[in-house]
This record gives structure tokens, sequence and C-alpha cells, in this order.
């Protein structure tokens, strides 16, 4: 009787948690107020503590539980093999209920912050015809590779952050770049970024980076290519001030990097930035035109992208795994489009005409992403 009620008492808290999260999702001024009173202030307090950590909560917490849920796997196979079935029924009740439990603190923490209102993110509103969209694509090109001749690079050509930072440095640096930023949004704490000791195994889910609001820690892969580090400490560092979205994160980091007046961290907002450019010049100008834009971004460039894309392909052991797991999650937070958020690209419909060389006309809406970068160009 005592255990049924142990359980009953857990099962009630594990409900409640997950129900509060759940039901500060469903409307966007509960949500707000829970993601600036709850999630702000939890993450202040967790965070606070846990950045003195020389290493990163997370992940050791996470190699604790494996250790611990491989233990509790055999005891529950050798409770079957003795028929022990009370002993069994304890010890497997007990765990799922600890584990529902974790799950409603972490629904009751994070996912109403996953529907606050959209972001005020600067945005360029206004018309732009072709023949300034071209001169701003390619300004923003010519801005690459007058960046990308600047940088330190290693033997194979990449830009070579060990010339600039440590990973703590950085961490520090772009701390101080968030206070470049000023807006009600974000929380004003930043808790520092941490490296994952294991992040081979984040390149082989293609995971640049994971933030982990129960132990208020933003956390990035030390392994990947050192071009998206700045960017990426910048979009989970977005995470711990309140901007659970992934397309939201990606604008502030994108926005963060590319004002900043550091060669390195610029490079990697730029490095973004470029794919954004290409894909609207595809999109908007004739097929002679895209050729002359492509052809003109600098060959060592072409060479860090080339590395770069290699990298990945040679580490996707479980990338459909994690795409998979993290569309799932993001769907299970009210993110409809779920891991489709993180491509933030123009919206590009067939007008049913054709230009002189047979190419498709289309009828383009820009992305957040795009109107962030003409309101760079025009306003900063």
């Amino acid at each position: 009787m005592k255990k049924i009620k142990k359980w009953l008492i857990l099962f009630i808290i594990g409900l409640v948690l997950l129900l509060l999260g759940v039901l500060g999702s469903l409307n966007p001024n509960i949500s707000e107020w829970m993601a600036t009173h709850i999630n702000r202030y939890y993450i202040l307090g967790v965070g606070t503590l846990t950045s003195h950590l020389p290493f990163s909560l997370f992940e050791w917490l996470v190699i604790i539980a494996l250790i611990i849920l491989v233990i509790i796997l055999i005891r529950l196979i050798i409770l079957l093999i003795k028929r022990s079935f009370s002993s069994f029924l304890n010890t497997f009740t007990t765990t799922i209920l600890a584990i529902f439990i974790v799950v409603g603190l972490y629904s009751f923490v994070t996912s109403p912050a996953y529907s606050r209102k959209e972001s005020p993110i600067p945005q360029y509103e206004e018309t732009i015809d072709n023949d300034n969209l071209k001169t701003i694509i390619v300004d923003y090109i010519d801005a690459f590779n007058a960046t990308a001749r600047l940088v330190k690079r290693d033997s194979n050509g990449n830009v070579d952050m060990s010339a600039y930072y440590t990973h703590q440095e950085l961490a520090e640096k772009m701390i101080k770049e968030y206070e470049r930023i000023d807006n009600d949004y974000l929380s004003s704490y930043t808790p520092k970024t941490k490296t994952i000791l294991n992040s081979w195994f984040l390149s082989e889910m293609h995971i640049t980076g994971i933030t982990f609001s129960l132990t208020g820690e933003a956390n990035v892969n030390k392994a990947m290519p050192a071009i998206d580090m700045p960017f990426t400490y910048a979009h989970e560092i977005a995470h711990t001030k309140g901007v659970m979205r992934e397309d939201e994160a990606n604008l502030y980091a994108l926005y963060l990097c590319l004002i900043s007046e550091d060669n390195f961290i610029c490079y990697s907002g730029l490095f973004r930035a470029y794919s954004h450019l290409l894909s609207l010049a595809y999109y908007s100008f004739d097929k002679e035109t895209y050729q002359e834009i492509v052809s003109m971004i600098d060959p060592l460039i072409v060479n860090e992208i080339n590395n770069y894309n290699r990298y990945w392909q040679e580490h996707n052991t479980l990338e459909r795994i994690q795409k998979w797991q993290n569309d799932l999650y993001l769907k299970i937070n009210g993110v409809k489009e779920g891991v489709d958020t993180y491509n933030d690209h123009e919206t590009a419909t067939d007008s049913g005409e054709k230009r002189e060389d047979g190419t498709t006309i289309y009828d383009v809406i820009f992305s957040r992403s795009q109107k962030l970068l003409f309101y760079i160009y025009y306003c900063i």
C-alpha cells in the first residue's frame, strides 16, 4: 500500500508539471509570462551555479543516466529470471515514474517558451527590385571575400580558431557580443557556454550544439569545423536567453555575428549568410546572372565550404536517428514545421512565365533571415 501511495504521488507530480508545460504552450500570453518568469529565472538560478563548473553537467548527467539505466535493465532481467515479479514491478514502475517527473519538469520549464510571440529581431520591410537585390548580394559576397582573405588559416585552408580563441575565451567573447543586443525579449543573464567532451558523438548525429534548460547550459560540439563555431555559440546562447524556436535562434546568431567587429566571428556569420543569398539569386535572376554571382566567390571560400561539407559527409552514422528524434521533439513542443524551422529560406512560387533564356520566373517572398540581411545592409 505504501508503494502504491508513493507511486501515485510521483505520478501526480510528473503529471502536474507536464500539464502546466502543455497548457502554458496553448496561449501566447501565458507562454510569454512563463518564459519570462519561470524559464528565465530558472536558468538564472541554475545557470549561475553550473557556469562555475569547468565541464558540462548536462553531458555527465547523460552518461550517469545511461549507466544507471543499463544497471536497472540488468537488474530487471535478473528479477525476471528469478521470477521475483513483485521486485520487478517495483523497480520498473519507480524507474518509469522518475523519468516521467524529469520529462514533466523539462516540459514545465521549457515548452511554453516555444510558443512565445515573435521576437523583435530587426527586419527590412521595404520593396527591393532585382537591380538593388543584385547589388546587395554582390556587396555581401565582396565582404565575404574580403574577410576570407583576412582570417588566419590552417594547413587545410580552413579558418584557424586557435589563432583567435580557446573555447573558453570564445564563450566569454560571445557573452560580451550579446551585450550589443538590447531588448526585453532576451534575458539579461547569459550563462557560460560549455564544450562537450564526447563531441565525436555529436558529429555523428550532425549536432553542432545542445542547450539543456534543466542545467541552464548551452553546449557546443568542439569537433566541428571552426567556421561554424561563433555562429553555433551565438545560436545556443540565444536558447538560454529565452529564444527557443530554432529559426529565431538562428536569426539572433546571424545578426550578432554579422554586426561583430571581430573578423573571425563576422566570417562565421557571412558563411551562414551566403546560402540565403545564393538561393535568393537562384530564384530571382536568369541563369547567366546566377552563374556570374556564384563565380565571384573567392577560391579560399570554395575550398573551405568543400572541406566543411566533406566533414559532415564523413560523420553521419546517426544523422537520421537524430533528425527523426529532433523533428519529433520540436513537433511535440508545438513547432509544426519540426526540423524544417532550421531552414529559413525564401518562398518561391512558379509564376508560370519564362525568361528569354528559358528559365522560370518565380514570385519570391523573402524569409526573415533575408530581411535581416537587408536590414543590416541598409540600416547599419
